[in-house]
């Protein structure tokens, strides 16, 4: 910020309005040619239009004026904003060569968004293409198993998870995670897991919190706090995991590595993310993964 006087990329946010006012005019803009277009290394075709109607401008500041925020993937970038508005407020003080007077507005005041609606009444409310996607886990040996994390890892989990085994062969492996995945998402809180060199997938669905466990409501209900708080935390002791987005990367990783076991996340929901900004919490780590990621540099805020 200090060098470009720009942000070159845009703070992934949230909000939400059941009336689609802003995303009708944005379904109508894009019927039309777009100001520019790039494709970008994974292949994604990323476009960019242009509103100069003032009515639809107008339209879109009215009803997004009353709208909470909520960052998605950014709060770094929003933080060090802050530092940088502060900062530059401080040498104008300073008589620094900014000038100016205090009452103007200043660019520095604002911060480069990219907004979506993420109203959940209907799919048609949410704007095409939003997806949250989840980040599995790799673990290794446990502080409280004292033979590995595969030493009597079932019997540990058994108290609190409802368990169902997807066993497989060398043939059928793929088809068994597939069957894996379609198990987690009719459960409510439910889990996959693979054991190193055990031929069969795991479904657990949770049971529900047996002890107090410190942490605010909002983020118990959260598979990711399930996953660290309970398992990790409280019945394993591990430490030291490893993040893999890419199902048939976790396989291979856990085939081919000192890690003991790999544990399978369903996708956050958007309104547990709402719950949780709204409680005055953050997201746990590497607990949603907004895609697709916007390319960085084709909308500049100078300032």
């Amino acid at each position: 910020l200090r060098f470009c006087k720009a942000n070159i990329s845009p703070i992934f946010s949230l909000y939400s309005s059941r009336k689609q006012l802003s995303s009708l005019i944005l379904k109508k803009t894009v019927k039309q040619k777009a100001l520019a277009e790039a494709k970008n290394g994974d292949g994604s075709i990323h476009r960019l239009w242009r509103i100069s109607d003032k009515n639809s401008i107008a339209i879109i500041k009215k009803e997004l004026s009353d709208k909470d925020i909520f960052i998605a993937d950014g709060h770094h970038r929003y933080e060090t904003a802050l530092e940088f508005r502060n900062e530059m407020n401080k040498l104008r003080g300073q008589g620094s060569g900014v000038g100016g007077r205090e009452s103007e507005v200043k660019p520095w005041d604002y911060v480069l968004m990219f907004l979506v609606n993420m109203e959940v009444g209907s799919t048609r409310s949410r704007d095409d293409g939003l997806m949250i996607l989840p980040t599995h886990r790799l673990a290794g040996t446990g502080k409280k198993t004292k033979k590995g994390l595969t030493h009597n890892l079932k019997k540990l989990l058994e108290p609190h998870f409802d368990i169902t085994a997807i066993p497989f062969n060398r043939s059928s492996e793929k088809k068994a995670v597939q069957k894996m995945f379609r198990a987690m998402r009719k459960g409510r809180n439910a889990l996959g897991m693979l054991v190193k060199d055990e031929k069969a997938f795991y479904v657990l669905n949770f049971r529900g919190f047996r002890s107090k466990i410190k942490i605010h409501k909002s983020l118990k209900k959260l598979d990711v706090t399930i996953l660290h708080k309970l398992i990790f935390e409280k019945l394993l002791g591990i430490d030291k995991f490893e993040y893999e987005m890419d199902p048939e990367l976790v396989i291979k990783k856990l085939k081919n590595s000192h890690f003991h076991a790999a544990f399978f996340l369903n996708p956050t929901k958007v309104q547990a993310v709402r719950e949780v900004a709204l409680a005055g919490q953050r997201m746990p780590p590497k607990s949603t993964y907004f895609y697709p990621k916007l390319l960085t540099g084709m909308v500049i805020y100078k300032f």
